[in-house]
């Protein structure tokens, strides 16, 4: 099953999940693209790339198995990708240093889109936050409805706490 990898078909997502063009309004450069960044949860494997004890990957689109493999030795990937050990908790060594274990299956997408439209919400609700109410002319208007629609919004995205 394919996932979503390309950052900019992640950013209309986010853009689609949030709103983002309805007031109050985010930015892509501004808004978008550090909560985008934040929400990421892997990348594709990279040939010749230093990695960290820690970082996530996923096999690139040629090899995908449905897992993904936890960095748990750090040192820089091989010219060529490596053969995948599809088991659990399986290893996969690459070089001299740098070891692979799988961690679980394959993410639909490079990013946690629920998280990152939950806190595009509440970015929309931070916007709005110290706008205040106001009547004249017979109209009133209230941006605390605003603020408590973003902050109803960003529940539907919530995420979920595990006690």
């Amino acid at each position: 099953m394919p996932i979503l990898t390309d950052a900019s078909a992640a950013m209309d997502e986010l853009k689609r999940l949030t709103q983002f063009d309805t007031e109050p309004a985010l930015n892509e450069g501004e808004d978008l693209a550090p909560i985008l960044e934040a929400a990421k949860i892997c990348s594709l494997w990279v040939a010749s790339t230093g990695y960290s004890y820690g970082d996530v990957i996923v096999p690139t689109s040629a090899n995908q198995n449905g897992r993904r493999y936890r960095c748990i030795k750090a040192g820089t990937s091989g010219s060529t990708e490596p053969f995948w050990n599809p088991y659990y908790g399986g290893r996969v060594f690459e070089g001299s240093t740098l070891v692979w274990e799988e961690c679980g299956a394959q993410p639909k997408s490079l990013w946690d889109m629920n998280t990152a439209a939950y806190n595009g919400w509440l970015a929309k609700a931070a916007k709005v936050a110290p706008d205040f109410d106001f009547s004249g002319a017979g109209e009133s208007y209230k941006r605390s409805q605003v603020y408590e629609q973003c902050i109803k919004q960003a529940a539907k995205f919530s995420p979920i706490k595990v006690a």
